[in-house]
């Protein structure tokens, strides 16, 4: 992922979250169920050292509805502000992180499709409701993940392939590469809410680095139908699902235009 890069999925059983997740990278850390501490994610203050955000590129709550948080007011404050700006403060320490928050969800599903029309009812109080919307916000996309298959005996390689641990210590190295952000700021106009833009233009570059790591190889076309468009599809489904919970929300994001 880019630097700060806020994502939720969520999907059936069995699709491979978890072990993609805890396996791609040893820059991510995955937390799955338990109780989660202000201390164990931002500072804590008896031992005076930086928790799990200031140390991996990305935390990943796994199975979202087994996790507990300590303390949920002063938890979901700290991170409103830590996803929006990527600063904290814990009492007198003031922190600052790159590093992007995942979480990870089962929901149930029937016919392929998820079988609620809110797809947050089966989540957590603190992300699902009227009072979530400001935290859920500041996720920058929702992925699908019921349109995976279930990981079957036929889904493993039986050829040549990149070893997982080469290929995350890849993504990291691309991570923190600025050109191609700056491609997608020269290539892309918006008109509308600054947080859809904002995340439309973080995963788009996302893309780019994916699809195209060597930017001399791509053209305006390609960058739109393979970028672009897919990132507007993410934020488009966490705005979809923000108006469920919340009708103040339009389902509809900002106008945001390959050019």
């Amino acid at each position: 992922m880019p630097p700060r890069a806020n994502i939720m999925e969520l999907a059936p059983k069995g699709t491979g979250k978890s072990y993609i997740y805890s396996q791609l990278s040893r820059h991510a850390w995955l937390i799955s169920g338990g109780v989660v501490t202000r201390a164990q994610l931002f500072y804590d203050m008896n031992r005076k050292q930086a928790g799990i955000i200031s140390n991996f590129n990305a935390v990943i709550l796994d199975e979202i509805q087994t996790i507990k948080l300590s303390n949920e007011g002063e938890i979901i404050g700290a991170l409103k502000g830590y996803l929006e700006s990527g600063e904290f403060r814990v009492m007198g320490f003031h922190g600052s992180s790159d590093s992007g928050f995942v979480i990870l969800g089962n929901i149930p599903i029937i016919d392929g499709m998820p079988r609620d029309k809110n797809c947050f009812s089966e989540l957590p109080n603190w992300l699902n409701g009227h009072d979530a919307t400001a935290l859920l916000d500041r996720f920058h996309a929702l992925v699908p993940g019921w349109e995976l298959p279930r990981i079957q005996s036929t889904s493993l390689c039986k050829s040549f392939a990149l070893r997982a641990d080469y290929f995350g210590e890849v993504l990291y190295t691309l991570r923190s590469k600025q050109e191609h952000m700056a491609f997608v700021k020269d290539h892309t106009q918006s008109h509308g809410d600054l947080r859809d833009t904002r995340a439309v233009r973080l995963l788009a570059c996302g893309y780019l680095k994916l699809l195209f790591p060597n930017l001399d190889t791509v053209d305006l076309d390609e960058f739109n139908e393979y970028c672009l468009q897919p990132a507007i599809d993410l934020r488009s489904n966490m705005r979809r699902q923000m108006a469920n919970v919340d009708p103040e929300f339009s389902p509809n994001i900002a106008d945001i235009q390959a050019c």
